[in-house]
């Protein structure tokens, strides 16, 4: 299967292999934004848990990260941010990429307007900067970035890029 994050559309889509068609997994199938359980605005990127049977999506203009189950379900929980925008611990500003530990079973959140990277650890209510500013001061410094928009983890989750 393949996972596409439609931005514009408002929703995830997956599509099996050979499919002519793709069938709507999150948020909107008719193509409009919102902000409930069901809902997405600007969906951004993804990351699939197939051990748990968990898609993972960062909802951009809802401020929050949203995890749905793949076995059908369209209701997502909130599982970081979600709680306006902000650069609070418990706030996010522009999520746009999302990075699943396979040590910790955390999430590593690009926080894009924030101009860091979060760590949110499974059921917590705040996340952790793990680099940028955790008060969301944006800039060119070596100890600061400006619209952090993608991330990744090196196999054993010792390096951040």
């Amino acid at each position: 299967n393949v996972y596409i994050s439609s931005s514009a559309c408002h929703n995830v889509m997956k599509w099996a292999r050979n499919a002519s068609n793709g069938t709507v997994v999150a948020g909107s199938s008719s193509g409009t934004a919102g902000n409930n359980a069901q809902s997405l605005s600007d969906p951004y990127g993804l990351a699939l848990d197939e051990v748990n049977g968990y898609l993972y999506v960062a909802d951009f203009n809802n401020e929050r990260i949203q995890r749905f189950y793949t076995n059908g379900s369209t209701t997502g929980v909130t599982v970081a941010g979600g709680h306006g925008q902000g650069a609070a611990a418990n706030q996010l500003n522009g999520p746009t990429e999302i990075f699943l530990s396979k040590l910790d079973n955390s999430i590593y959140i690009a926080d894009r307007y924030n101009g860091r990277v979060q760590k949110w650890f499974l059921n917590g209510s705040t996340g952790v900067t793990v680099a940028g500013s955790s008060t969301g001061l944006v800039g060119q410094t070596p100890s600061l970035m400006n619209e952090a928009y993608a991330i990744a983890l090196n196999e054993d989750e010792s390096l951040l890029y």
